[in-house]
C-alpha cells in the first residue's frame, strides 16, 4: 500500500497508529511535506517502541521476584556481562551457582601466581557441562610468579606436598607459552634497578622518565 501512495505527502501522517503517544515530542514527528521523510520518522518511532518493549521484557521478571537475593541471582545469570568474585567466594558458592544454571565462556583471574592450585581450579567448574562438553572457552591467568607464592601455613604441606606452588607457576615451569611484559611504570628507574635483574629485558615506560613525580626521591621514605 505504501508503494502505491508515495505521491501523497500526508499518507504516512494520516495512517500512523501511534500519533497520540508521540504527541508530546519537542518537534512534530511528521511534517506532511514529504512521503520519504515521514516514512523515515515512522520507522524511527517503531524502533523506539520496539526498544521499550524489549526493556519491559527484561524487567518483567522483577514482578515475580520479590527478595533482593532472587533479583540479584536473576541479574547475575540473565543480564550481567561481567561477574567479579574472589576465589574463596567461588569455592563457597559453587553449589549455588550450579543450581542457578550459571553460565560463562571466559574466565579472567588476577594475581593468579599468589593463589593455590585448587583455588585456581574451582572457578573453572562453576557451571554444568552441556551435552558432555565444557562451555568454558578461554581462561586467562594474570600474575607474577617471581613475587610471593601462595601462603601455606602448614610446613608439611608447603615443603613436602609443594602446595606453595600456584597453577600459574606450574604452567610456566612446564613451558606453557605465555606473554611476559617487558616494561614497568610504577617505580623510578633507580628503584626498578633493584629488581629488574629478575626479569628478562625489563625496561621502563615513558611516564617514569617524563613525569615530575618520578624525578625526585621521597625524602620521607
Amino acid at each position: 500500500a505504501c508503494a502505491d501512495n508515495k505521491d501523497k505527502p500526508t499518507y504516512v501522517q494520516d495512517r500512523f497508529p501511534f500519533k497520540e503517544f508521540f504527541s508530546d515530542t519537542p518537534q512534530p514527528v511528521f511534517t506532511g511535506e514529504s512521503f520519504e521523510k515521514d516514512m523515515r520518522s515512522a520507522k524511527g518511532c517503531f524502533r523506539h517502541l520496539k526498544t521499550m518493549f524489549q526493556e519491559l521484557e527484561e524487567c518483567r521478571a522483577f514482578e515475580l521476584l520479590k527478595s533482593t537475593a532472587d533479583r540479584a541471582n536473576y541479574l547475575m545469570t540473565k543480564q550481567a556481562k561481567i561477574v567479579a568474585m574472589t576465589c574463596t567466594h567461588a569455592a563457597l558458592k559453587r553449589k549455588d551457582f550450579l543450581q542457578l544454571g550459571f553460565k560463562y565462556d571466559n574466565l579472567l583471574m588476577e594475581e593468579s601466581a599468589q593463589i593455590l592450585e585448587i583455588e585456581t581450579f574451582i572457578p573453572m567448574l562453576l557451571q554444568r557441562q552441556e551435552d558432555g562438553y565444557a562451555r568454558l572457552k578461554r581462561c586467562i591467568l594474570i600474575g607474577d610468579h617471581h613475587q610471593l607464592p601462595p601462603v601455606v601455613k602448614n610446613m608439611a604441606f608447603q615443603k613436602y606436598s609443594h602446595m606453595d606452588q600456584s597453577l600459574f607457576t606450574r604452567f610456566v615451569r612446564l613451558g606453557i607459552p605465555y606473554i611476559e611484559l617487558n616494561a614497568q611504570g610504577r617505580a623510578r628507574p633507580s628503584i626498578a634497578r633493584l629488581y629488574n635483574w629478575r626479569y628478562r629485558d625489563l625496561g621502563d615506560l615513558p611516564n617514569v622518565k617524563e613525569d615530575a613525580v618520578f624525578h625526585k626521591a621521597n625524602a620521607g621514605f
